[in-house]
């Protein structure tokens, strides 16, 4: 179960409001003066009749329902905009979702119970106009960069692993509107995002059964083979090239150059390539493609050798916050640009870390 339990680079982009305070020059004319006054007078009343304590309190709700992966009591302390809500409650229901297997529902829940979190109460900030607010919160989960340096037979064996094992904190900031149910959350699908990064693995690996080679649950094919000893990974600077460091203590950035090196040869993977992409910014891995049209991205490498080994690289493509997997073994991909947004594309070795990854913007 090596290459299953681990996580997997994805990039995902998580925005944050954040409500600035306009003050006006004391060298105003005596009449704008009197109606500034006039206005911060209305506006601290304002704030001072909404009750904190209610905002803190719908926070606290919230985050016991994500701490708690309750999907119905995080869609109903929403906003009504919160796309997919019924896939939350869905995909949330490690017991009873059919999308992943039952032993990979069992992982899911084996780390989500490792979540608690922590209120900043005096990070809470009201907006000028008294109807939406943020507040800071840092949730702590099992880490689970990396690989485990052993199979799990069950899943008692990972739950063992997972209660001696590290947590990290994944600091988020909950922005809050009033409606006229009260205070909701308006940024869940970014908080989501953060929080439950985890899940990413049953989108890699939905039917992981223990007991059987990684991949080849149900006698499908591998998604994922890995051949020989784990390389190490270097990042390298593109325009000074000089090492930076290597992984997990050096993540992938947009300005570097992934090195892999091997016992025998090293690769550096540092060519693109591309059409139907226009904009395309070489530092910050930025572009622009056209909906209705595709657009296709080819991936060069250097090497000491001739045809190395690329078996069990993937590329990670996550379009609309709609993830898919594709082979990368001949390090090219055409994507269908179908609609407008947004579209991330990371090249994964066979061990999930980033080798390469691209930004679309689809308009």
């Amino acid at each position: 179960m090596k290459t299953t339990i681990r996580k997997t680079a994805c990039a995902v982009l998580a925005a944050s409001l954040f409500f600035g305070v306009t003050a006006c020059a004391a060298t105003e004319e005596t009449e704008k003066t009197e109606k500034t006054e006039e206005t911060t007078e209305e506006t601290t009343e304002e704030r001072s009749d909404v009750d904190t304590d209610e905002i803190l309190d719908i926070v606290e709700d919230y985050c016991d329902a994500i701490a708690g992966t309750d999907g119905e009591a995080i869609v109903a302390l929403s906003t009504d905009d919160l796309e997919g809500a019924d896939e939350v409650i869905t995909y949330l229901d490690f017991d009873g979702c059919t999308a992943y297997s039952s032993d990979m529902g069992d992982i899911l829940s084996v780390i989500a119970d490792t979540i608690t979190y922590e209120i900043d109460e005096d990070s809470l900030e009201v907006g000028d106009d008294g109807d939406t607010a943020e507040v800071d919160v840092v949730f702590n989960i099992f880490s689970y960069l990396g690989e485990a340096d052993e199979d799990f037979a069950d899943i008692d064996a990972f739950a063992a692993y997972v209660e001696n094992g590290e947590t990290s904190d994944v600091p988020v900031t909950v922005s809050l509107a009033l409606t006229d149910d009260g205070w909701r959350v308006s940024n869940t699908e970014d908080l989501l995002d953060n929080v439950y990064d985890f899940m990413i693995m049953a989108a890699l690996a939905p039917d992981f059964t223990f007991g059987e080679e990684s991949g080849e649950a149900n006698g499908d094919e591998p998604t994922v083979t890995v051949t020989g000893d784990e390389p190490v990974l270097t990042y390298i600077d593109r325009e000074w090239y000089e090492e930076v460091g290597t992984y997990p203590d050096v993540e992938y950035a947009p300005s570097y150059i992934a090195r892999l090196t091997y016992a025998d040869y090293e690769i550096d993977f540092s060519g693109f390539s591309g059409s139907g992409i226009s904009d395309w910014d070489f530092d910050a891995h930025t572009g622009t493609a056209e909906a209705g049209d595709s657009f296709d991205i080819s991936l060069s490498y250097s090497c000491d050798i001739d045809d190395p080994d690329l078996e069990g690289f993937i590329f990670v493509i996550d379009y609309n916050d709609e993830i898919t997997i594709e082979d990368a073994e001949d390090l090219a991909i055409s994507v269908d640009a179908a609609s407008a947004g947004n579209c991330t594309i990371a090249l994964e070795d066979p061990w999930g870390r980033t080798i390469w990854a691209g930004y679309i913007e689809v308009v």
